[in-house]
């Protein structure tokens, strides 16, 4: 019985019939009652799917909308209802990866490619990291060709060891042809093979056997991503021509030790980036001259930065000398470009240098699914939604099995409040990798703001535990609590955090989010002056994030925005 029903307070329709089809297909699932008492004096969503856990997810969001208490949030017809269960269905019989694939094949550009992992044929398995190395620089260098669509590394290093057939694998991603190789590294000496496949019919179209000393690792590169044109047609200007020809540096010890800085920073762990960090330095120390390696201390700092484990000063500082330093090196550099930008929209605030420098990174070629993120979350920033989706959307054509990117995706939907999208979008990227934190933060935040707070709570414990109760994600949690009515709760994890700063950097944005959704107003902009003084991470997003909606009405956090040069708060 709809809860319309039961207390007869209004005329019922249709969708009362809905609410109860719901109740049946729940127990169905599960074997339990939606509910876990008799009475209807219960909040919504305080009981309901204690036993959800039997539930897949998608089908989970679609009962959740049919048992909504309002029937105004309910599906207005039983079709609509019956569609959205079919599509759920589909969903949970379908693989991720076959998920994936029915998005991207539906237009194949005929000038695609994706270069696939290089296989490590050497005796020695820690050269994994030389092999997945030369995948990169390759993706790189036929990045550049302005034509060309090209996978990011993100997407194709999915397909590591697997066992999926080219056709499937370039179904999945989107392209016509696929460059799949080995690598073999014995002393001074490289063996690599290349060949290029038609996805669609198996077709060898171009296939090489180099054999060389370790110097002539470059020029094998080039020779590939020429060969690649040539076999795909794509315009080469004599600007691309030297770009891809373009040796980045005669140390082939600082070529070894950038290569073992990239493999690592890919790990996307704290450990991993402070080991990236250390061998681009020391690639920087063997070859002073040599552009890349800055430019990834400048995508280390940045990130390191935004996880607001340092003070802002210190990291942004840092990314912003190195990327300053890659260009000086080679002023074409996208992803410097990129970082640079970045840092103008995260702690500088200058939003107009920002525009510029990441309108430069576009215009370059090989701007890839890295610079694309960075674009969208300064866009975010100045309110321009729209176009934050569309620099999101754009990165996951070249990165479409990414979690990062998919999570990005998540994130702009949050941001713009359209928070069904954004839950949806999560889920998405939780299937392709269940750990990722990013997805299950904003998944847990827009459950949040849906009001769906106990299910928040659930899905910020979790993530808080997987993270190692590291503060920032303490701080969503305690929120949640807030808003759930569980003020012990948060109060008790308000005091974890502060005596967590007492030995560690903790960002005053944190705290002043907790006091906001304590009720403790005037702390809580006490901490937010504080956060606007050191230009604290996450900052550029007050305007746009829910989470400060608790002072949104406040004269005192306005002047923050204004005097941050932001939009005014939506």
């Amino acid at each position: 019985m709809s809860p319309e029903q039961a207390s007869g307070d209004r005329d019922l329709d249709g969708r009362s019939d809905i609410y109860s089809l719901a109740c049946v297909l729940h127990e169905m699932l599960t074997g339990k009652r939606t509910w876990s008492r008799r009475s209807y004096d219960v909040t919504p969503g305080q009981a309901l799917f204690r036993f959800a856990g039997a539930i897949e997810d998608r089908t989970k969001l679609v009962l959740e909308k049919a048992l909504a208490w309002n029937p105004d949030d309910r599906y207005a017809k039983i079709t609509e209802f019956a569609d959205a269960l079919v599509e759920a269905s589909a969903a949970r019989t379908s693989s991720t990866e076959r998920t994936v694939g029915a998005t991207t094949s539906l237009a194949i550009p005929a000038k695609s490619i994706a270069v696939l992992p290089f296989a490590n044929m050497s005796v020695d398995p820690d050269n994994e990291y030389f092999s997945d190395g030369i995948t990169e620089d390759i993706i790189n260098r036929v990045a550049k060709m302005p034509d060309l669509k090209v996978t990011s590394r993100t997407s194709v290093m999915h397909y590591k060891h697997s066992k999926r057939s080219i056709r499937e694998i370039g179904e999945e991603l989107g392209v016509a042809t696929a460059l799949e190789g080995s690598v073999r590294r014995v002393g001074d000496r490289v063996r690599i093979t290349a060949q290029l496949i038609d996805t669609r019919t198996d077709a060898h179209l171009w296939a090489e056997i180099y054999d060389r000393k370790l110097t002539d690792v470059f020029e094998i590169q080039s020779d590939v991503a020429t060969h690649i044109a040539q076999a795909l047609e794509a315009t080469l200007s004599t600007a691309v021509r030297q770009r891809i020809h373009r040796r980045p540096t005669e140390n082939v010890d600082a070529y070894t030790m950038y290569l073992l800085g990239v493999h690592h920073w890919n790990k996307f762990s704290p450990e991993s980036g402070q080991k990236a960090v250390g061998y681009f330095k020391r690639a920087i120390e063997l070859d002073e001259k040599y552009s890349l390696p800055y430019a990834g201390l400048a995508d280390a700092y940045w990130a390191i930065g935004i996880e607001q484990e340092s003070p802002p000063a210190k990291m942004f500082g840092y990314a912003k000398e190195a990327a300053h330093r890659a260009l000086e090196i080679d002023s074409d550099l996208g992803d410097a470009h990129a970082t640079l930008g970045a840092v103008q929209s995260w702690y500088e605030w200058d939003w107009n240098a920002a525009d510029e420098i990441f309108a430069r990174a576009n215009d370059l070629t090989g701007f890839g699914s890295k610079p694309h993120l960075k674009w969208g979350l300064h866009l975010a920033a100045m309110g321009r939604h729209d176009e934050a989706i569309k620099q999101a959307r754009e990165s996951l054509v070249v990165d479409p099995v990414s979690p990062p990117a998919n999570a990005h995706v998540a994130l702009q939907h949050y941001w713009a409040g359209d928070l069904q999208q954004a839950v949806s979008q999560a889920l998405k990227t939780l299937e392709l990798d269940s750990t990722f934190l990013p997805a299950r933060l904003w998944l847990g935040l827009a459950l949040l703001h849906l009001d769906r707070f106990e299910e928040a709570v659930d899905r910020l414990q979790t993530t808080a535990e997987l993270a190692g109760r590291n503060p920032i994600y303490l701080t969503m949690l305690s929120c949640a609590q807030a808003a759930a009515g569980r003020s012990q709760e948060a109060e008790a994890l308000l005091a974890e955090v502060l005596l967590a700063s007492q030995s560690a950097y903790v960002s005053p944005r944190a705290l002043a989010l907790m006091h906001a959704w304590l009720g403790d107003t005037q702390e809580a902009l006490e901490w937010l002056d504080k956060a606007y003084q050191e230009h604290s991470a996450w900052m550029s997003f007050i305007n746009v994030d829910p989470m400060w909606r608790p002072l949104w009405p406040l004269r005192r956090f306005r002047e923050t925005v204004s005097a941050m040069g932001l939009a005014e708060v939506h």
